[in-house]
């Protein structure tokens, strides 16, 4: 039989066993290192032309169906205002990633989460942004891939100079030939094939329509 001091040691060790492993488990993030990719071409010489405005605009709300790993936690970090060290692998997979072209655009996820940008045109379909996260993120879009009825591609330079790629959807699932497409189209620009990623919203809350949306506006 244990003494009454030995069972009090026994507690105090595990619960310091317990708290300790709880808090490695707590701040065990994600590492950003591990979905860098090329450098950025800046300007971006493959530049789509005859982008429909008027279309792009009139769309209450783009999903963000498809991107690549760094384009994901760059835009967590911003939404969440934290780096990606202090976000965990679970917040990414329900993100539930959301766009608005407004003024200013603004990029919704994480439940109640939105950033509005500030953005300058830089040339023809492509554009220089910057969030109202001091300190974070700012870069230029380039848009690369379009069919002017369903998805956007955008190909992004970072101001540290890495690439990456995400689009935008009318549409929470493109369907196979059109994913099929941009995978192929992301592939010829050099990104790489295992650091994309793609999601998935029947969990996430349905988008409303326009006059739904601006009651949230920024």
């Amino acid at each position: 039989m244990y003494s009454f001091n030995q069972l009090l040691v026994l507690v105090v060790t595990t619960l310091t066993a317990f708290n300790s492993t709880s808090y490695i488990l707590q701040v065990k993030g994600l590492e950003i290192e591990t979905v860098f990719e090329q450098d950025c071409i800046d300007p971006h010489p493959n530049v789509a032309r005859n982008l429909d405005y008027a279309w792009m605009h009139s769309i209450p709300r783009w999903y963000i169906p498809l991107q690549s790993k760094l384009n994901m936690y760059r835009y967590s970090e911003t939404l969440l205002k934290t780096r990606v060290a202090n976000i965990t692998q679970d917040q990414i997979d329900s993100s539930c990633l959301s766009f608005k072209f407004d003024n200013p655009p603004v990029l919704y996820g994480f439940g109640d989460k939105m950033v509005g940008y500030t953005t300058t045109n830089v040339i023809e379909n492509s554009y220089g942004f910057n969030t109202r996260w001091e300190g974070d993120t700012r870069g230029r879009h380039y848009l690369t891939l379009r069919d002017n009825k369903s998805f956007v591609f955008f190909t992004t330079c970072w101001t540290d100079g890495k690439a990456s790629w995400s689009v935008i959807s009318t549409v929470e699932d493109l369907g196979e030939e059109t994913k099929s497409q941009i995978f192929e189209h992301a592939k010829s620009l050099g990104f790489k094939e295992d650091l994309f990623l793609e999601q998935g919203y029947a969990s996430c809350p349905k988008i409303g329509d326009a006059d739904e949306l601006r009651k949230n506006e920024l």
